[in-house]
């Protein structure tokens, strides 16, 4: 009922009206998203990468906010009965029960707005007003109470909500479906978050391993003098992980950072495993060479602190590893950089 009469009811105005109109009942009326380039506040080197625009109602609202929470989701198309394609992904489907419960749930005489927050690890809805009865009682009697009757008739109209109060179960059927987990549901007396975790992408967590296995490896070389055991069981620990990157460059065909072409390089010439190169060169020799992967023109005077030998040591492991073609020299002991010699 958005017509009460000749005067327009504060649901269907809020649900069709214009901005001037709204603001005249509602001063600070706004449903805002957020995208976070971080898993919080803190985390985050900016305060948002992305913030909805101002607009006219919530009909207009609900449309924008679909389309940025669609694009945070795989979402697969089959065609429909009448030729048409249709969406097919539960995640998605979580987030739009999501968004419509927020919409219709909201109060909106509350001095807070309706929130979406996109972190990189989870979707945060913020609603204000809390829940007319526990969750348990809720979920259990499949109880439908909405707090703006006629803007959730308008949405049931649009097919977009249903009478039976299924709204709390699609949400943690259809995104534990989508990646495993549930919903988390936080409940106050003048609020309900709704927490949806996402799921670290193969991918990513290839590359988060490898990254933290490098400046783990990084920091140990760092230290003067350095401590080669701990170094050489960081390297075997972490076999599986760089054959893992370095199979995702391969398959990719794309050049990465001049660090992990190196590593790459060192693992090829060891016959892709560390103990082929231990034997042959020794410890301390494989370690120098690690020095090279971090810094091509590492001195002399500088291996021989970090590895905790006399520079006549350092100067023979180059000696030997030049003659069996793992290192060459380019440029003069000033200005000039060492380099990995490729298999051919």
């Amino acid at each position: 009922r958005i017509m009460e009469g000749e005067q327009c009811t504060l649901g269907g105005l809020l649900f069709l009206g214009n901005r001037d109109a709204i603001e005249r009942y509602f001063p600070d009326f706004r449903i805002d998203l957020l995208e976070v380039p971080g898993t919080s506040y803190t985390d985050a080197k900016i305060r948002y990468t992305f913030r909805l625009d101002e607009y006219d109602n919530l009909w207009e609202y609900y449309f924008e906010c679909i389309t940025r929470l669609r694009s945070k989701v795989d979402v697969e198309y089959k065609m429909g009965d009448e030729g048409f394609a249709i969406d097919v992904s539960p995640g998605f489907n979580a987030l739009r029960e999501a968004l419509v419960n927020m919409l219709m749930h909201c109060d909106h005489f509350s001095p807070a707005c309706p929130r979406i927050r996109v972190f990189t690890n989870h979707i945060e809805f913020y609603n204000p007003g809390g829940m007319p009865k526990p969750i348990e009682e809720l979920k259990g009697k499949d109880i439908s109470l909405p707090r703006n009757p006629i803007i959730t008739k308008l949405f049931r109209v649009v097919k977009l909500a249903e009478n039976a109060g299924y709204g709390l179960d699609n949400m943690e059927y259809n995104w534990k479906a989508y990646n495993g987990y549930s919903p988390v549901f936080n409940v106050d007396f003048d609020s309900v978050i709704v927490d949806f975790m996402l799921a670290e992408k193969q991918s990513d967590r290839k590359t988060n391993n490898y990254s933290a296995f490098m400046n783990a490896l990084e920091d140990k070389l760092n230290n003067q003098p350095a401590n080669i055991d701990a170094i050489i069981e960081l390297l075997l620990s972490h076999e599986e992980i760089l054959k893992a990157q370095l199979s995702s460059k391969d398959d990719s065909g794309m050049e990465t950072n001049p660090r992990v072409n190196a590593l790459g390089t060192l693992w090829e010439l060891s016959g892709n495993s560390w103990g082929t190169l231990r034997e042959q060169q020794g410890d301390k020799a494989l370690v120098f060479l690690l020095l090279v992967v971090f810094d091509s023109t590492i001195t002399v005077e500088e291996a021989s602190k970090i590895i905790g030998v006399g520079d006549r040591m350092i100067k023979k492991y180059i000696r030997k590893l030049k003659d069996s073609n793992y290192l060459k020299r380019v440029g003069g002991d000033f200005g000039g950089s060492w380099h990995l010699i490729p298999n051919p």
